[in-house]
C-alpha cells in the first residue's frame, strides 16, 4: 500500500512539474526595441523614434540597455532614456514597463544607434 501511494505521489509531482514549470514565463527577449526615422532636424540630420515594448503579460522593470557610442543633437526624454555610464542606459527610470504600454523617445543623429538589452527583472505573480 505504501509503495502504491509513493508511486502515485511521484506521478503527481511529475505532472505538476511538467504543467506548472518553476520559472517565469517571460524573458528579457519579451522587451522589444524598435526604431524608425520620423523626420529631419537641423536641415538634414535624421530624427529617430525608439519604441520600447513589453510583449509579455508579466511586467518588467530595471531594464538596462547597452548604449556605447550613443550620440544625439536632441536630448532624449530623461524619464524614458537615461545614460547611467558611458555604455549603459536605464529605461523608464528603472520603473515598470507594462504589456501594451509602449514607451517612446526621440533622438537625432547621422546614423541610428543600437540598444541591445542587458538585463531586466520579470515581475510575474
Amino acid at each position: 500500500m505504501a509503495s502504491i501511494f509513493l508511486q502515485l505521489l511521484c506521478a503527481l509531482l511529475l505532472v505538476h512539474c511538467i504543467f506548472t514549470q518553476d520559472y517565469p514565463p517571460c524573458k528579457i527577449r519579451d522587451i522589444l526595441i524598435t526604431q524608425e526615422i520620423v523626420g529631419v532636424v537641423h536641415g538634414d540630420i535624421p530624427q529617430f523614434e525608439v519604441t520600447i515594448n513589453n510583449t509579455c503579460y508579466c511586467d518588467q522593470d530595471g531594464v538596462l540597455v547597452y548604449c556605447a557610442g550613443f550620440e544625439t543633437m536632441e536630448e532624449p526624454d530623461p524619464t524614458i532614456f537615461t545614460m547611467v555610464s558611458t555604455s549603459i542606459c536605464l529605461i523608464n527610470q528603472g520603473l515598470t514597463i507594462y504589456e501594451g504600454s509602449p514607451l517612446t523617445f526621440r533622438y537625432a543623429w547621422w546614423r541610428p544607434s543600437h540598444f541591445p538589452l542587458i538585463t531586466s527583472h520579470v515581475l510575474c505573480p
